[in-house]
């Protein structure tokens, strides 16, 4: 059986079906219609293991996955090509080798992409632990010295998602360990616990410092120093406020409907606990709670989620609110935080 033929009369196909099952995995068209005819030429004439191995890096470092699109379309070409074959009363020795071959080829194919996406995860994994361990390092001098200089410390504390701001002095720091003094009266004080996270800026630190709570200590704490970290309690567009008890909500995305919590409210969202992944980024769905009393109906746009106690927190973001649901969350919310500082009062005695 003369198998030229077949591979020539295939190649308009083979460009069809690459191009097609890329769509969903790879962003590039342009390249995607350049590689169809090195990776046809390479497949039917001779496996180049570094071509595939290549290839698969480069879309690594794009974090596009070329393996699905591709092996969908060199399956597609074996179910082609077998049935091809089979055309024949009787399939010859050389057509079993060639069904072989090609059953060779995709096996091969599949493990040199699999290998070139785990050394080069592996690669990154080992890049970001050096760079980890480079700005662990620098962290620390700059905490050394700003204790040494002993410059004032701004201390960043969130209680029912309103900051609290303190001052405080940086007393001594070992290895990762530091022994923070609060300067004057501060409200955080009695609300620190063991194992609750704040903040800390000072002129000498290139970024705000995340901190865990370690132990309580007359006037100050003893705290570990976790990282660099970025304020984005201070970055929010509006006041956000945890509910005074609990609030259900009614999440319908595609025709499903799911329960979950109310965490906190603000104009711009909502915070959502769910017990388990549902939705993805970007997802729309209809939200419906009631505030006091109010029922309200938005669509809202899942932002982000996130690993929270024995399930996520969703983070959902306010699709064309309407001007009676803006006025209903945003009296919610200043009512929630007038409250919210006089527990804050009634809890620091002031």
């Amino acid at each position: 059986m003369e198998f030229s033929a077949f591979w020539e009369e295939y190649r308009e196909t083979f460009r069809e079906r690459f191009l097609r099952f890329s769509k969903p995995y790879l962003k590039d068209e342009g390249l995607v219609e350049k590689l169809e005819e090195v990776i046809y030429e390479a497949f039917t004439k001779g496996l180049s293991k570094n071509f595939f191995y290549y290839l698969a890096v480069d879309f690594a470092k794009r974090s596009e996955n070329i393996k699905t699109p591709l092996l969908k379309t060199l399956l597609e070409t074996l179910k082609d090509f077998i049935e091809f074959a089979l055309k024949g009363e009787s399939l010859p020795k050389e057509t079993i080798k060639e069904i072989n071959r090609i059953l060779s080829h995709v096996e091969e194919i599949s493990e040199i992409i699999d290998k070139a996406y785990q050394d080069y995860y592996e690669s990154l994994k080992e890049k970001i632990k050096e760079e980890e361990i480079e700005r662990r390092k620098f962290l620390l001098k700059e905490a050394q010295l700003v204790a040494l200089k002993r410059e004032p410390l701004t201390l960043i504390f969130s209680y029912k998602e309103l900051p609290i701001y303190c001052k405080g002095i940086a007393k001594s720091v070992e290895e990762d360990i530091v022994l923070i003094e609060f300067e004057g009266k501060c409200l955080m004080e009695p609300l620190l616990k063991v194992g609750e996270t704040l903040y800390a800026k000072a002129k000498d630190l290139s970024d705000a410092v995340k901190m865990e709570v370690l132990s309580l200590e007359e006037n100050g704490f003893q705290a570990r120093l976790i990282g660099y970290e970025e304020v984005f309690l201070e970055k929010r567009q509006h006041v956000r406020v945890v509910p005074e008890s609990s609030i259900p909500i009614y999440i319908s995305p595609k025709g499903k409907e799911l329960i979950g919590e109310m965490l906190d409210i603000s104009l711009g969202g909502v915070g959502v606990f769910l017990k388990e992944k549902a939705l993805s980024k970007g997802d729309v769905a209809e939200l419906r709670f009631t505030l006091k009393g109010n029922e309200i109906r938005v669509k809202a746009e899942r932002r982000y989620t996130m690993d929270f106690r024995d399930g996520i927190r969703v983070g959902f973001m306010f699709l064309e609110l309407d001007k009676r649901s803006e006025q209903i969350i945003g009296e919610y919310v200043m009512q929630r935080q007038l409250e919210i500082l006089k527990e804050l009062k009634a809890l620091t005695g002031t």
